[in-house]
């Protein structure tokens, strides 16, 4: 009955979360269209606005001009050449580019424009005005100043025709390349329901993440014995600092260089703390032929970090797709262990979710595309952190749950053990008198038979006590 009223209990609390993420992803939204590269898809003046996010991403709208950083002043003397037709490669070997789009916008609007976090320098042109940029390109690494801020651009076009000029440069940066940047485009109040929902969005992750650690830190406070939830516990905050919007408010002019460092370090230490805490969990699940030269890596990874941003970066490139590998491995492995029991089916299905959340934004940052797509957050990753960290929750209070069982059945044996010693010592007592004088056999019966009956009758009071309770 318990090993039954367990499995339920894990179904209704995987279906109550699944209701609640579903019951999020639910809230009201602006469409998305993706603009294709057909040269109709430029002209957006009869496009609808109130509603509707269009999101450019194809690289072949965009005309780009390698090795060089024009501005509208250029375009407008017509010094600039014909732009290069460029392929994904040459985006990663060329370390400095314009590009330039042309877009046809009803006039006398109010429009907005954000773009994904730019791990280069950039700056931007929208008709001719210079808005604010992230760092500043230059030609050279000693010139460039990098930066890393996701921004949300206005701008109102006084003609049809509106012309995006970019300048980008990356001297520092060994996976980010210089291609043109995703740029959403849609009415003010549109663009910033989109945002305001993707900061809901992290807010929750960052609630149940937070949530999940305090609780787990005071359950080793409580019991110290309890390694699992301290490690754990470290880990959920370790996963809590992927969101750099505190650092960023607290420290708006952080370096690039050392805020990049911190980022790779915080991904470094979510793998090595994660295969630490599956060996205390699951101390038979991983092979130390595997998982120790992980870990070797993991630390020669941090080490990389004292080094150049473009060489720890570049690395880290072949690094990811080890770390699929380890993914897969970590997962098939759960697989070949569901028979041990409840937590490792919890750490399975755990896994298998944090695992395609983490190949998706892995294969989607190395262009690859992506297995799953969350548009309203920047990170697919996050959802299955959350939803990790929520199986891993109920494993360990499985864990906790069990032992607490197996110490009070112990306590109730115990107990038991004490009230039966008295009634058959009573009994042997009487035996030992009827063996010595059987002429008083029957006045010893009478004597006793009242106080052992109330003894088994607290006996028996116990066991259907104890048989109530496991059921």
């Amino acid at each position: 009955m318990t090993a039954r009223r367990d499995i339920i209990a894990i179904v209704v609390f995987l279906v109550i979360v699944l209701a609640l993420w579903m019951s999020f992803s639910m809230l009201p939204s602006p469409r998305t269209v993706y603009i294709g590269s057909g040269e109709g898809e430029r002209d957006l003046r009869g496009a609808d606005f109130t509603d509707t996010v269009y999101v450019i991403g194809s690289m072949e709208l965009w005309e780009s001009y390698p090795f060089n950083l024009f501005t509208p002043e250029d375009f407008a003397l017509g010094i600039t050449g014909e732009p290069t037709v460029t392929q994904l490669s040459d985006y990663r070997s060329i370390d400095y580019f314009t590009h330039r789009l042309t877009l046809f916008l009803t006039p006398g609007r109010i429009y907005n424009m954000s773009m994904r976090t730019a791990d280069y320098s950039q700056r931007i042109f929208v008709c001719g005005d210079e808005l604010e940029g992230v760092g500043m390109p230059a030609t050279s690494r000693e010139e460039v100043i990098p930066g890393a801020f996701e921004k949300i651009y206005s701008f109102i076009p006084q003609t049809e025709q509106v012309e995006i000029i970019i300048q980008t440069a990356n001297f520092v940066h060994g996976i980010i390349a210089c291609r043109p940047p995703v740029i959403s485009i849609g009415d003010s109040f549109v663009i910033n329901a989109l945002d305001r929902r993707a900061v809901f969005f992290k807010a929750v992750v960052l609630g149940c993440l937070l949530t999940s650690v305090l609780h787990h830190i005071s359950v080793f406070i409580m019991n110290r014995r309890r390694t699992s939830s301290l490690i754990f516990s470290i880990w959920c905050l370790i996963l809590a600092m992927m969101d750099k919007t505190l650092l960023y408010a607290f420290f708006p002019d952080i370096s690039w260089y050392l805020d990049v460092r911190l980022e790779y370090l915080v991904l470094f230490l979510i793998a090595l703390f994660l295969i630490l805490f599956l060996y205390a969990q699951f101390p038979k699940l991983l092979h130390n032929v595997i998982a120790v030269p992980y870990c070797a890596l993991l630390i020669l990874h941090i080490f990389s970090l004292f080094f150049s941003t473009r060489f720890f970066t570049a690395a880290a490139i072949y690094f990811s797709y080890v770390s699929i590998a380890f993914i897969v491995y970590i997962v098939a492995r759960f697989a070949m262990s569901l028979r041990r029991g409840k937590q490792y089916v919890l750490g399975f299905v755990g896994m298998l979710v944090l695992g395609l959340f983490g190949i998706s934004d892995l294969l989607h940052n190395r262009d690859h595309g992506e297995l799953i797509s969350f548009t309203s957050i920047p990170f697919a990753a996050s959802v299955g952190m959350v939803f990790f960290v929520f199986c891993f929750t109920l494993s360990l209070s499985l864990e906790y749950a069990e032992k607490e069982r197996r110490a009070e059945k112990a306590a109730f044996f115990e107990r038991m053990s004490h009230e039966m010693l008295t009634p058959l010592t009573r009994i042997s007592t009487d035996v030992q008198v009827v063996q010595k004088h059987p002429e008083r056999a029957g006045e010893r019966l009478l004597e006793t038979q009242t106080e052992i009956m109330a003894m088994a009758e607290k006996i028996r009071n116990a066991l259907d006590e104890k048989a109530g309770d496991d059921q």
